[in-house]
């Protein structure tokens, strides 16, 4: 299975329940964590100014290092990893 650019994604993520706990009621689609490559681009549009890139990169890094707990570190690495196997077999 390809992502299709023009597909939307409306199947859940049937895994919710291998999630940490505090992650499990969220409804998100099942390939959430895929990179978008090959999709059309949109159109650029003006920055809001509330925040740029460079800071919104820090605050996530920020928060991700100090405050994400290590349930949730783990389940990202897991995925991480699934990922990078497949990417291999491709």
């Amino acid at each position: 299975n390809h992502y299709n650019p023009n597909q939307e994604s409306t199947s859940i993520d049937e895994n919710a329940s291998e999630r940490p706990p505090k992650y499990r009621d969220i409804i998100m689609p099942k390939d959430w964590f895929l990179s978008r490559r090959g999709e059309i681009k949109k159109k650029h549009r003006k920055s809001h100014g509330v925040i740029s890139f460079v800071e919104l990169s820090k605050t996530i890094s920020y928060n991700w290092k100090n405050e994400a707990d290590d349930e949730t570190k783990a389940y990202c690495k897991k995925i991480a990893d699934e990922q990078l196997a497949r990417y291999h077999e491709e």
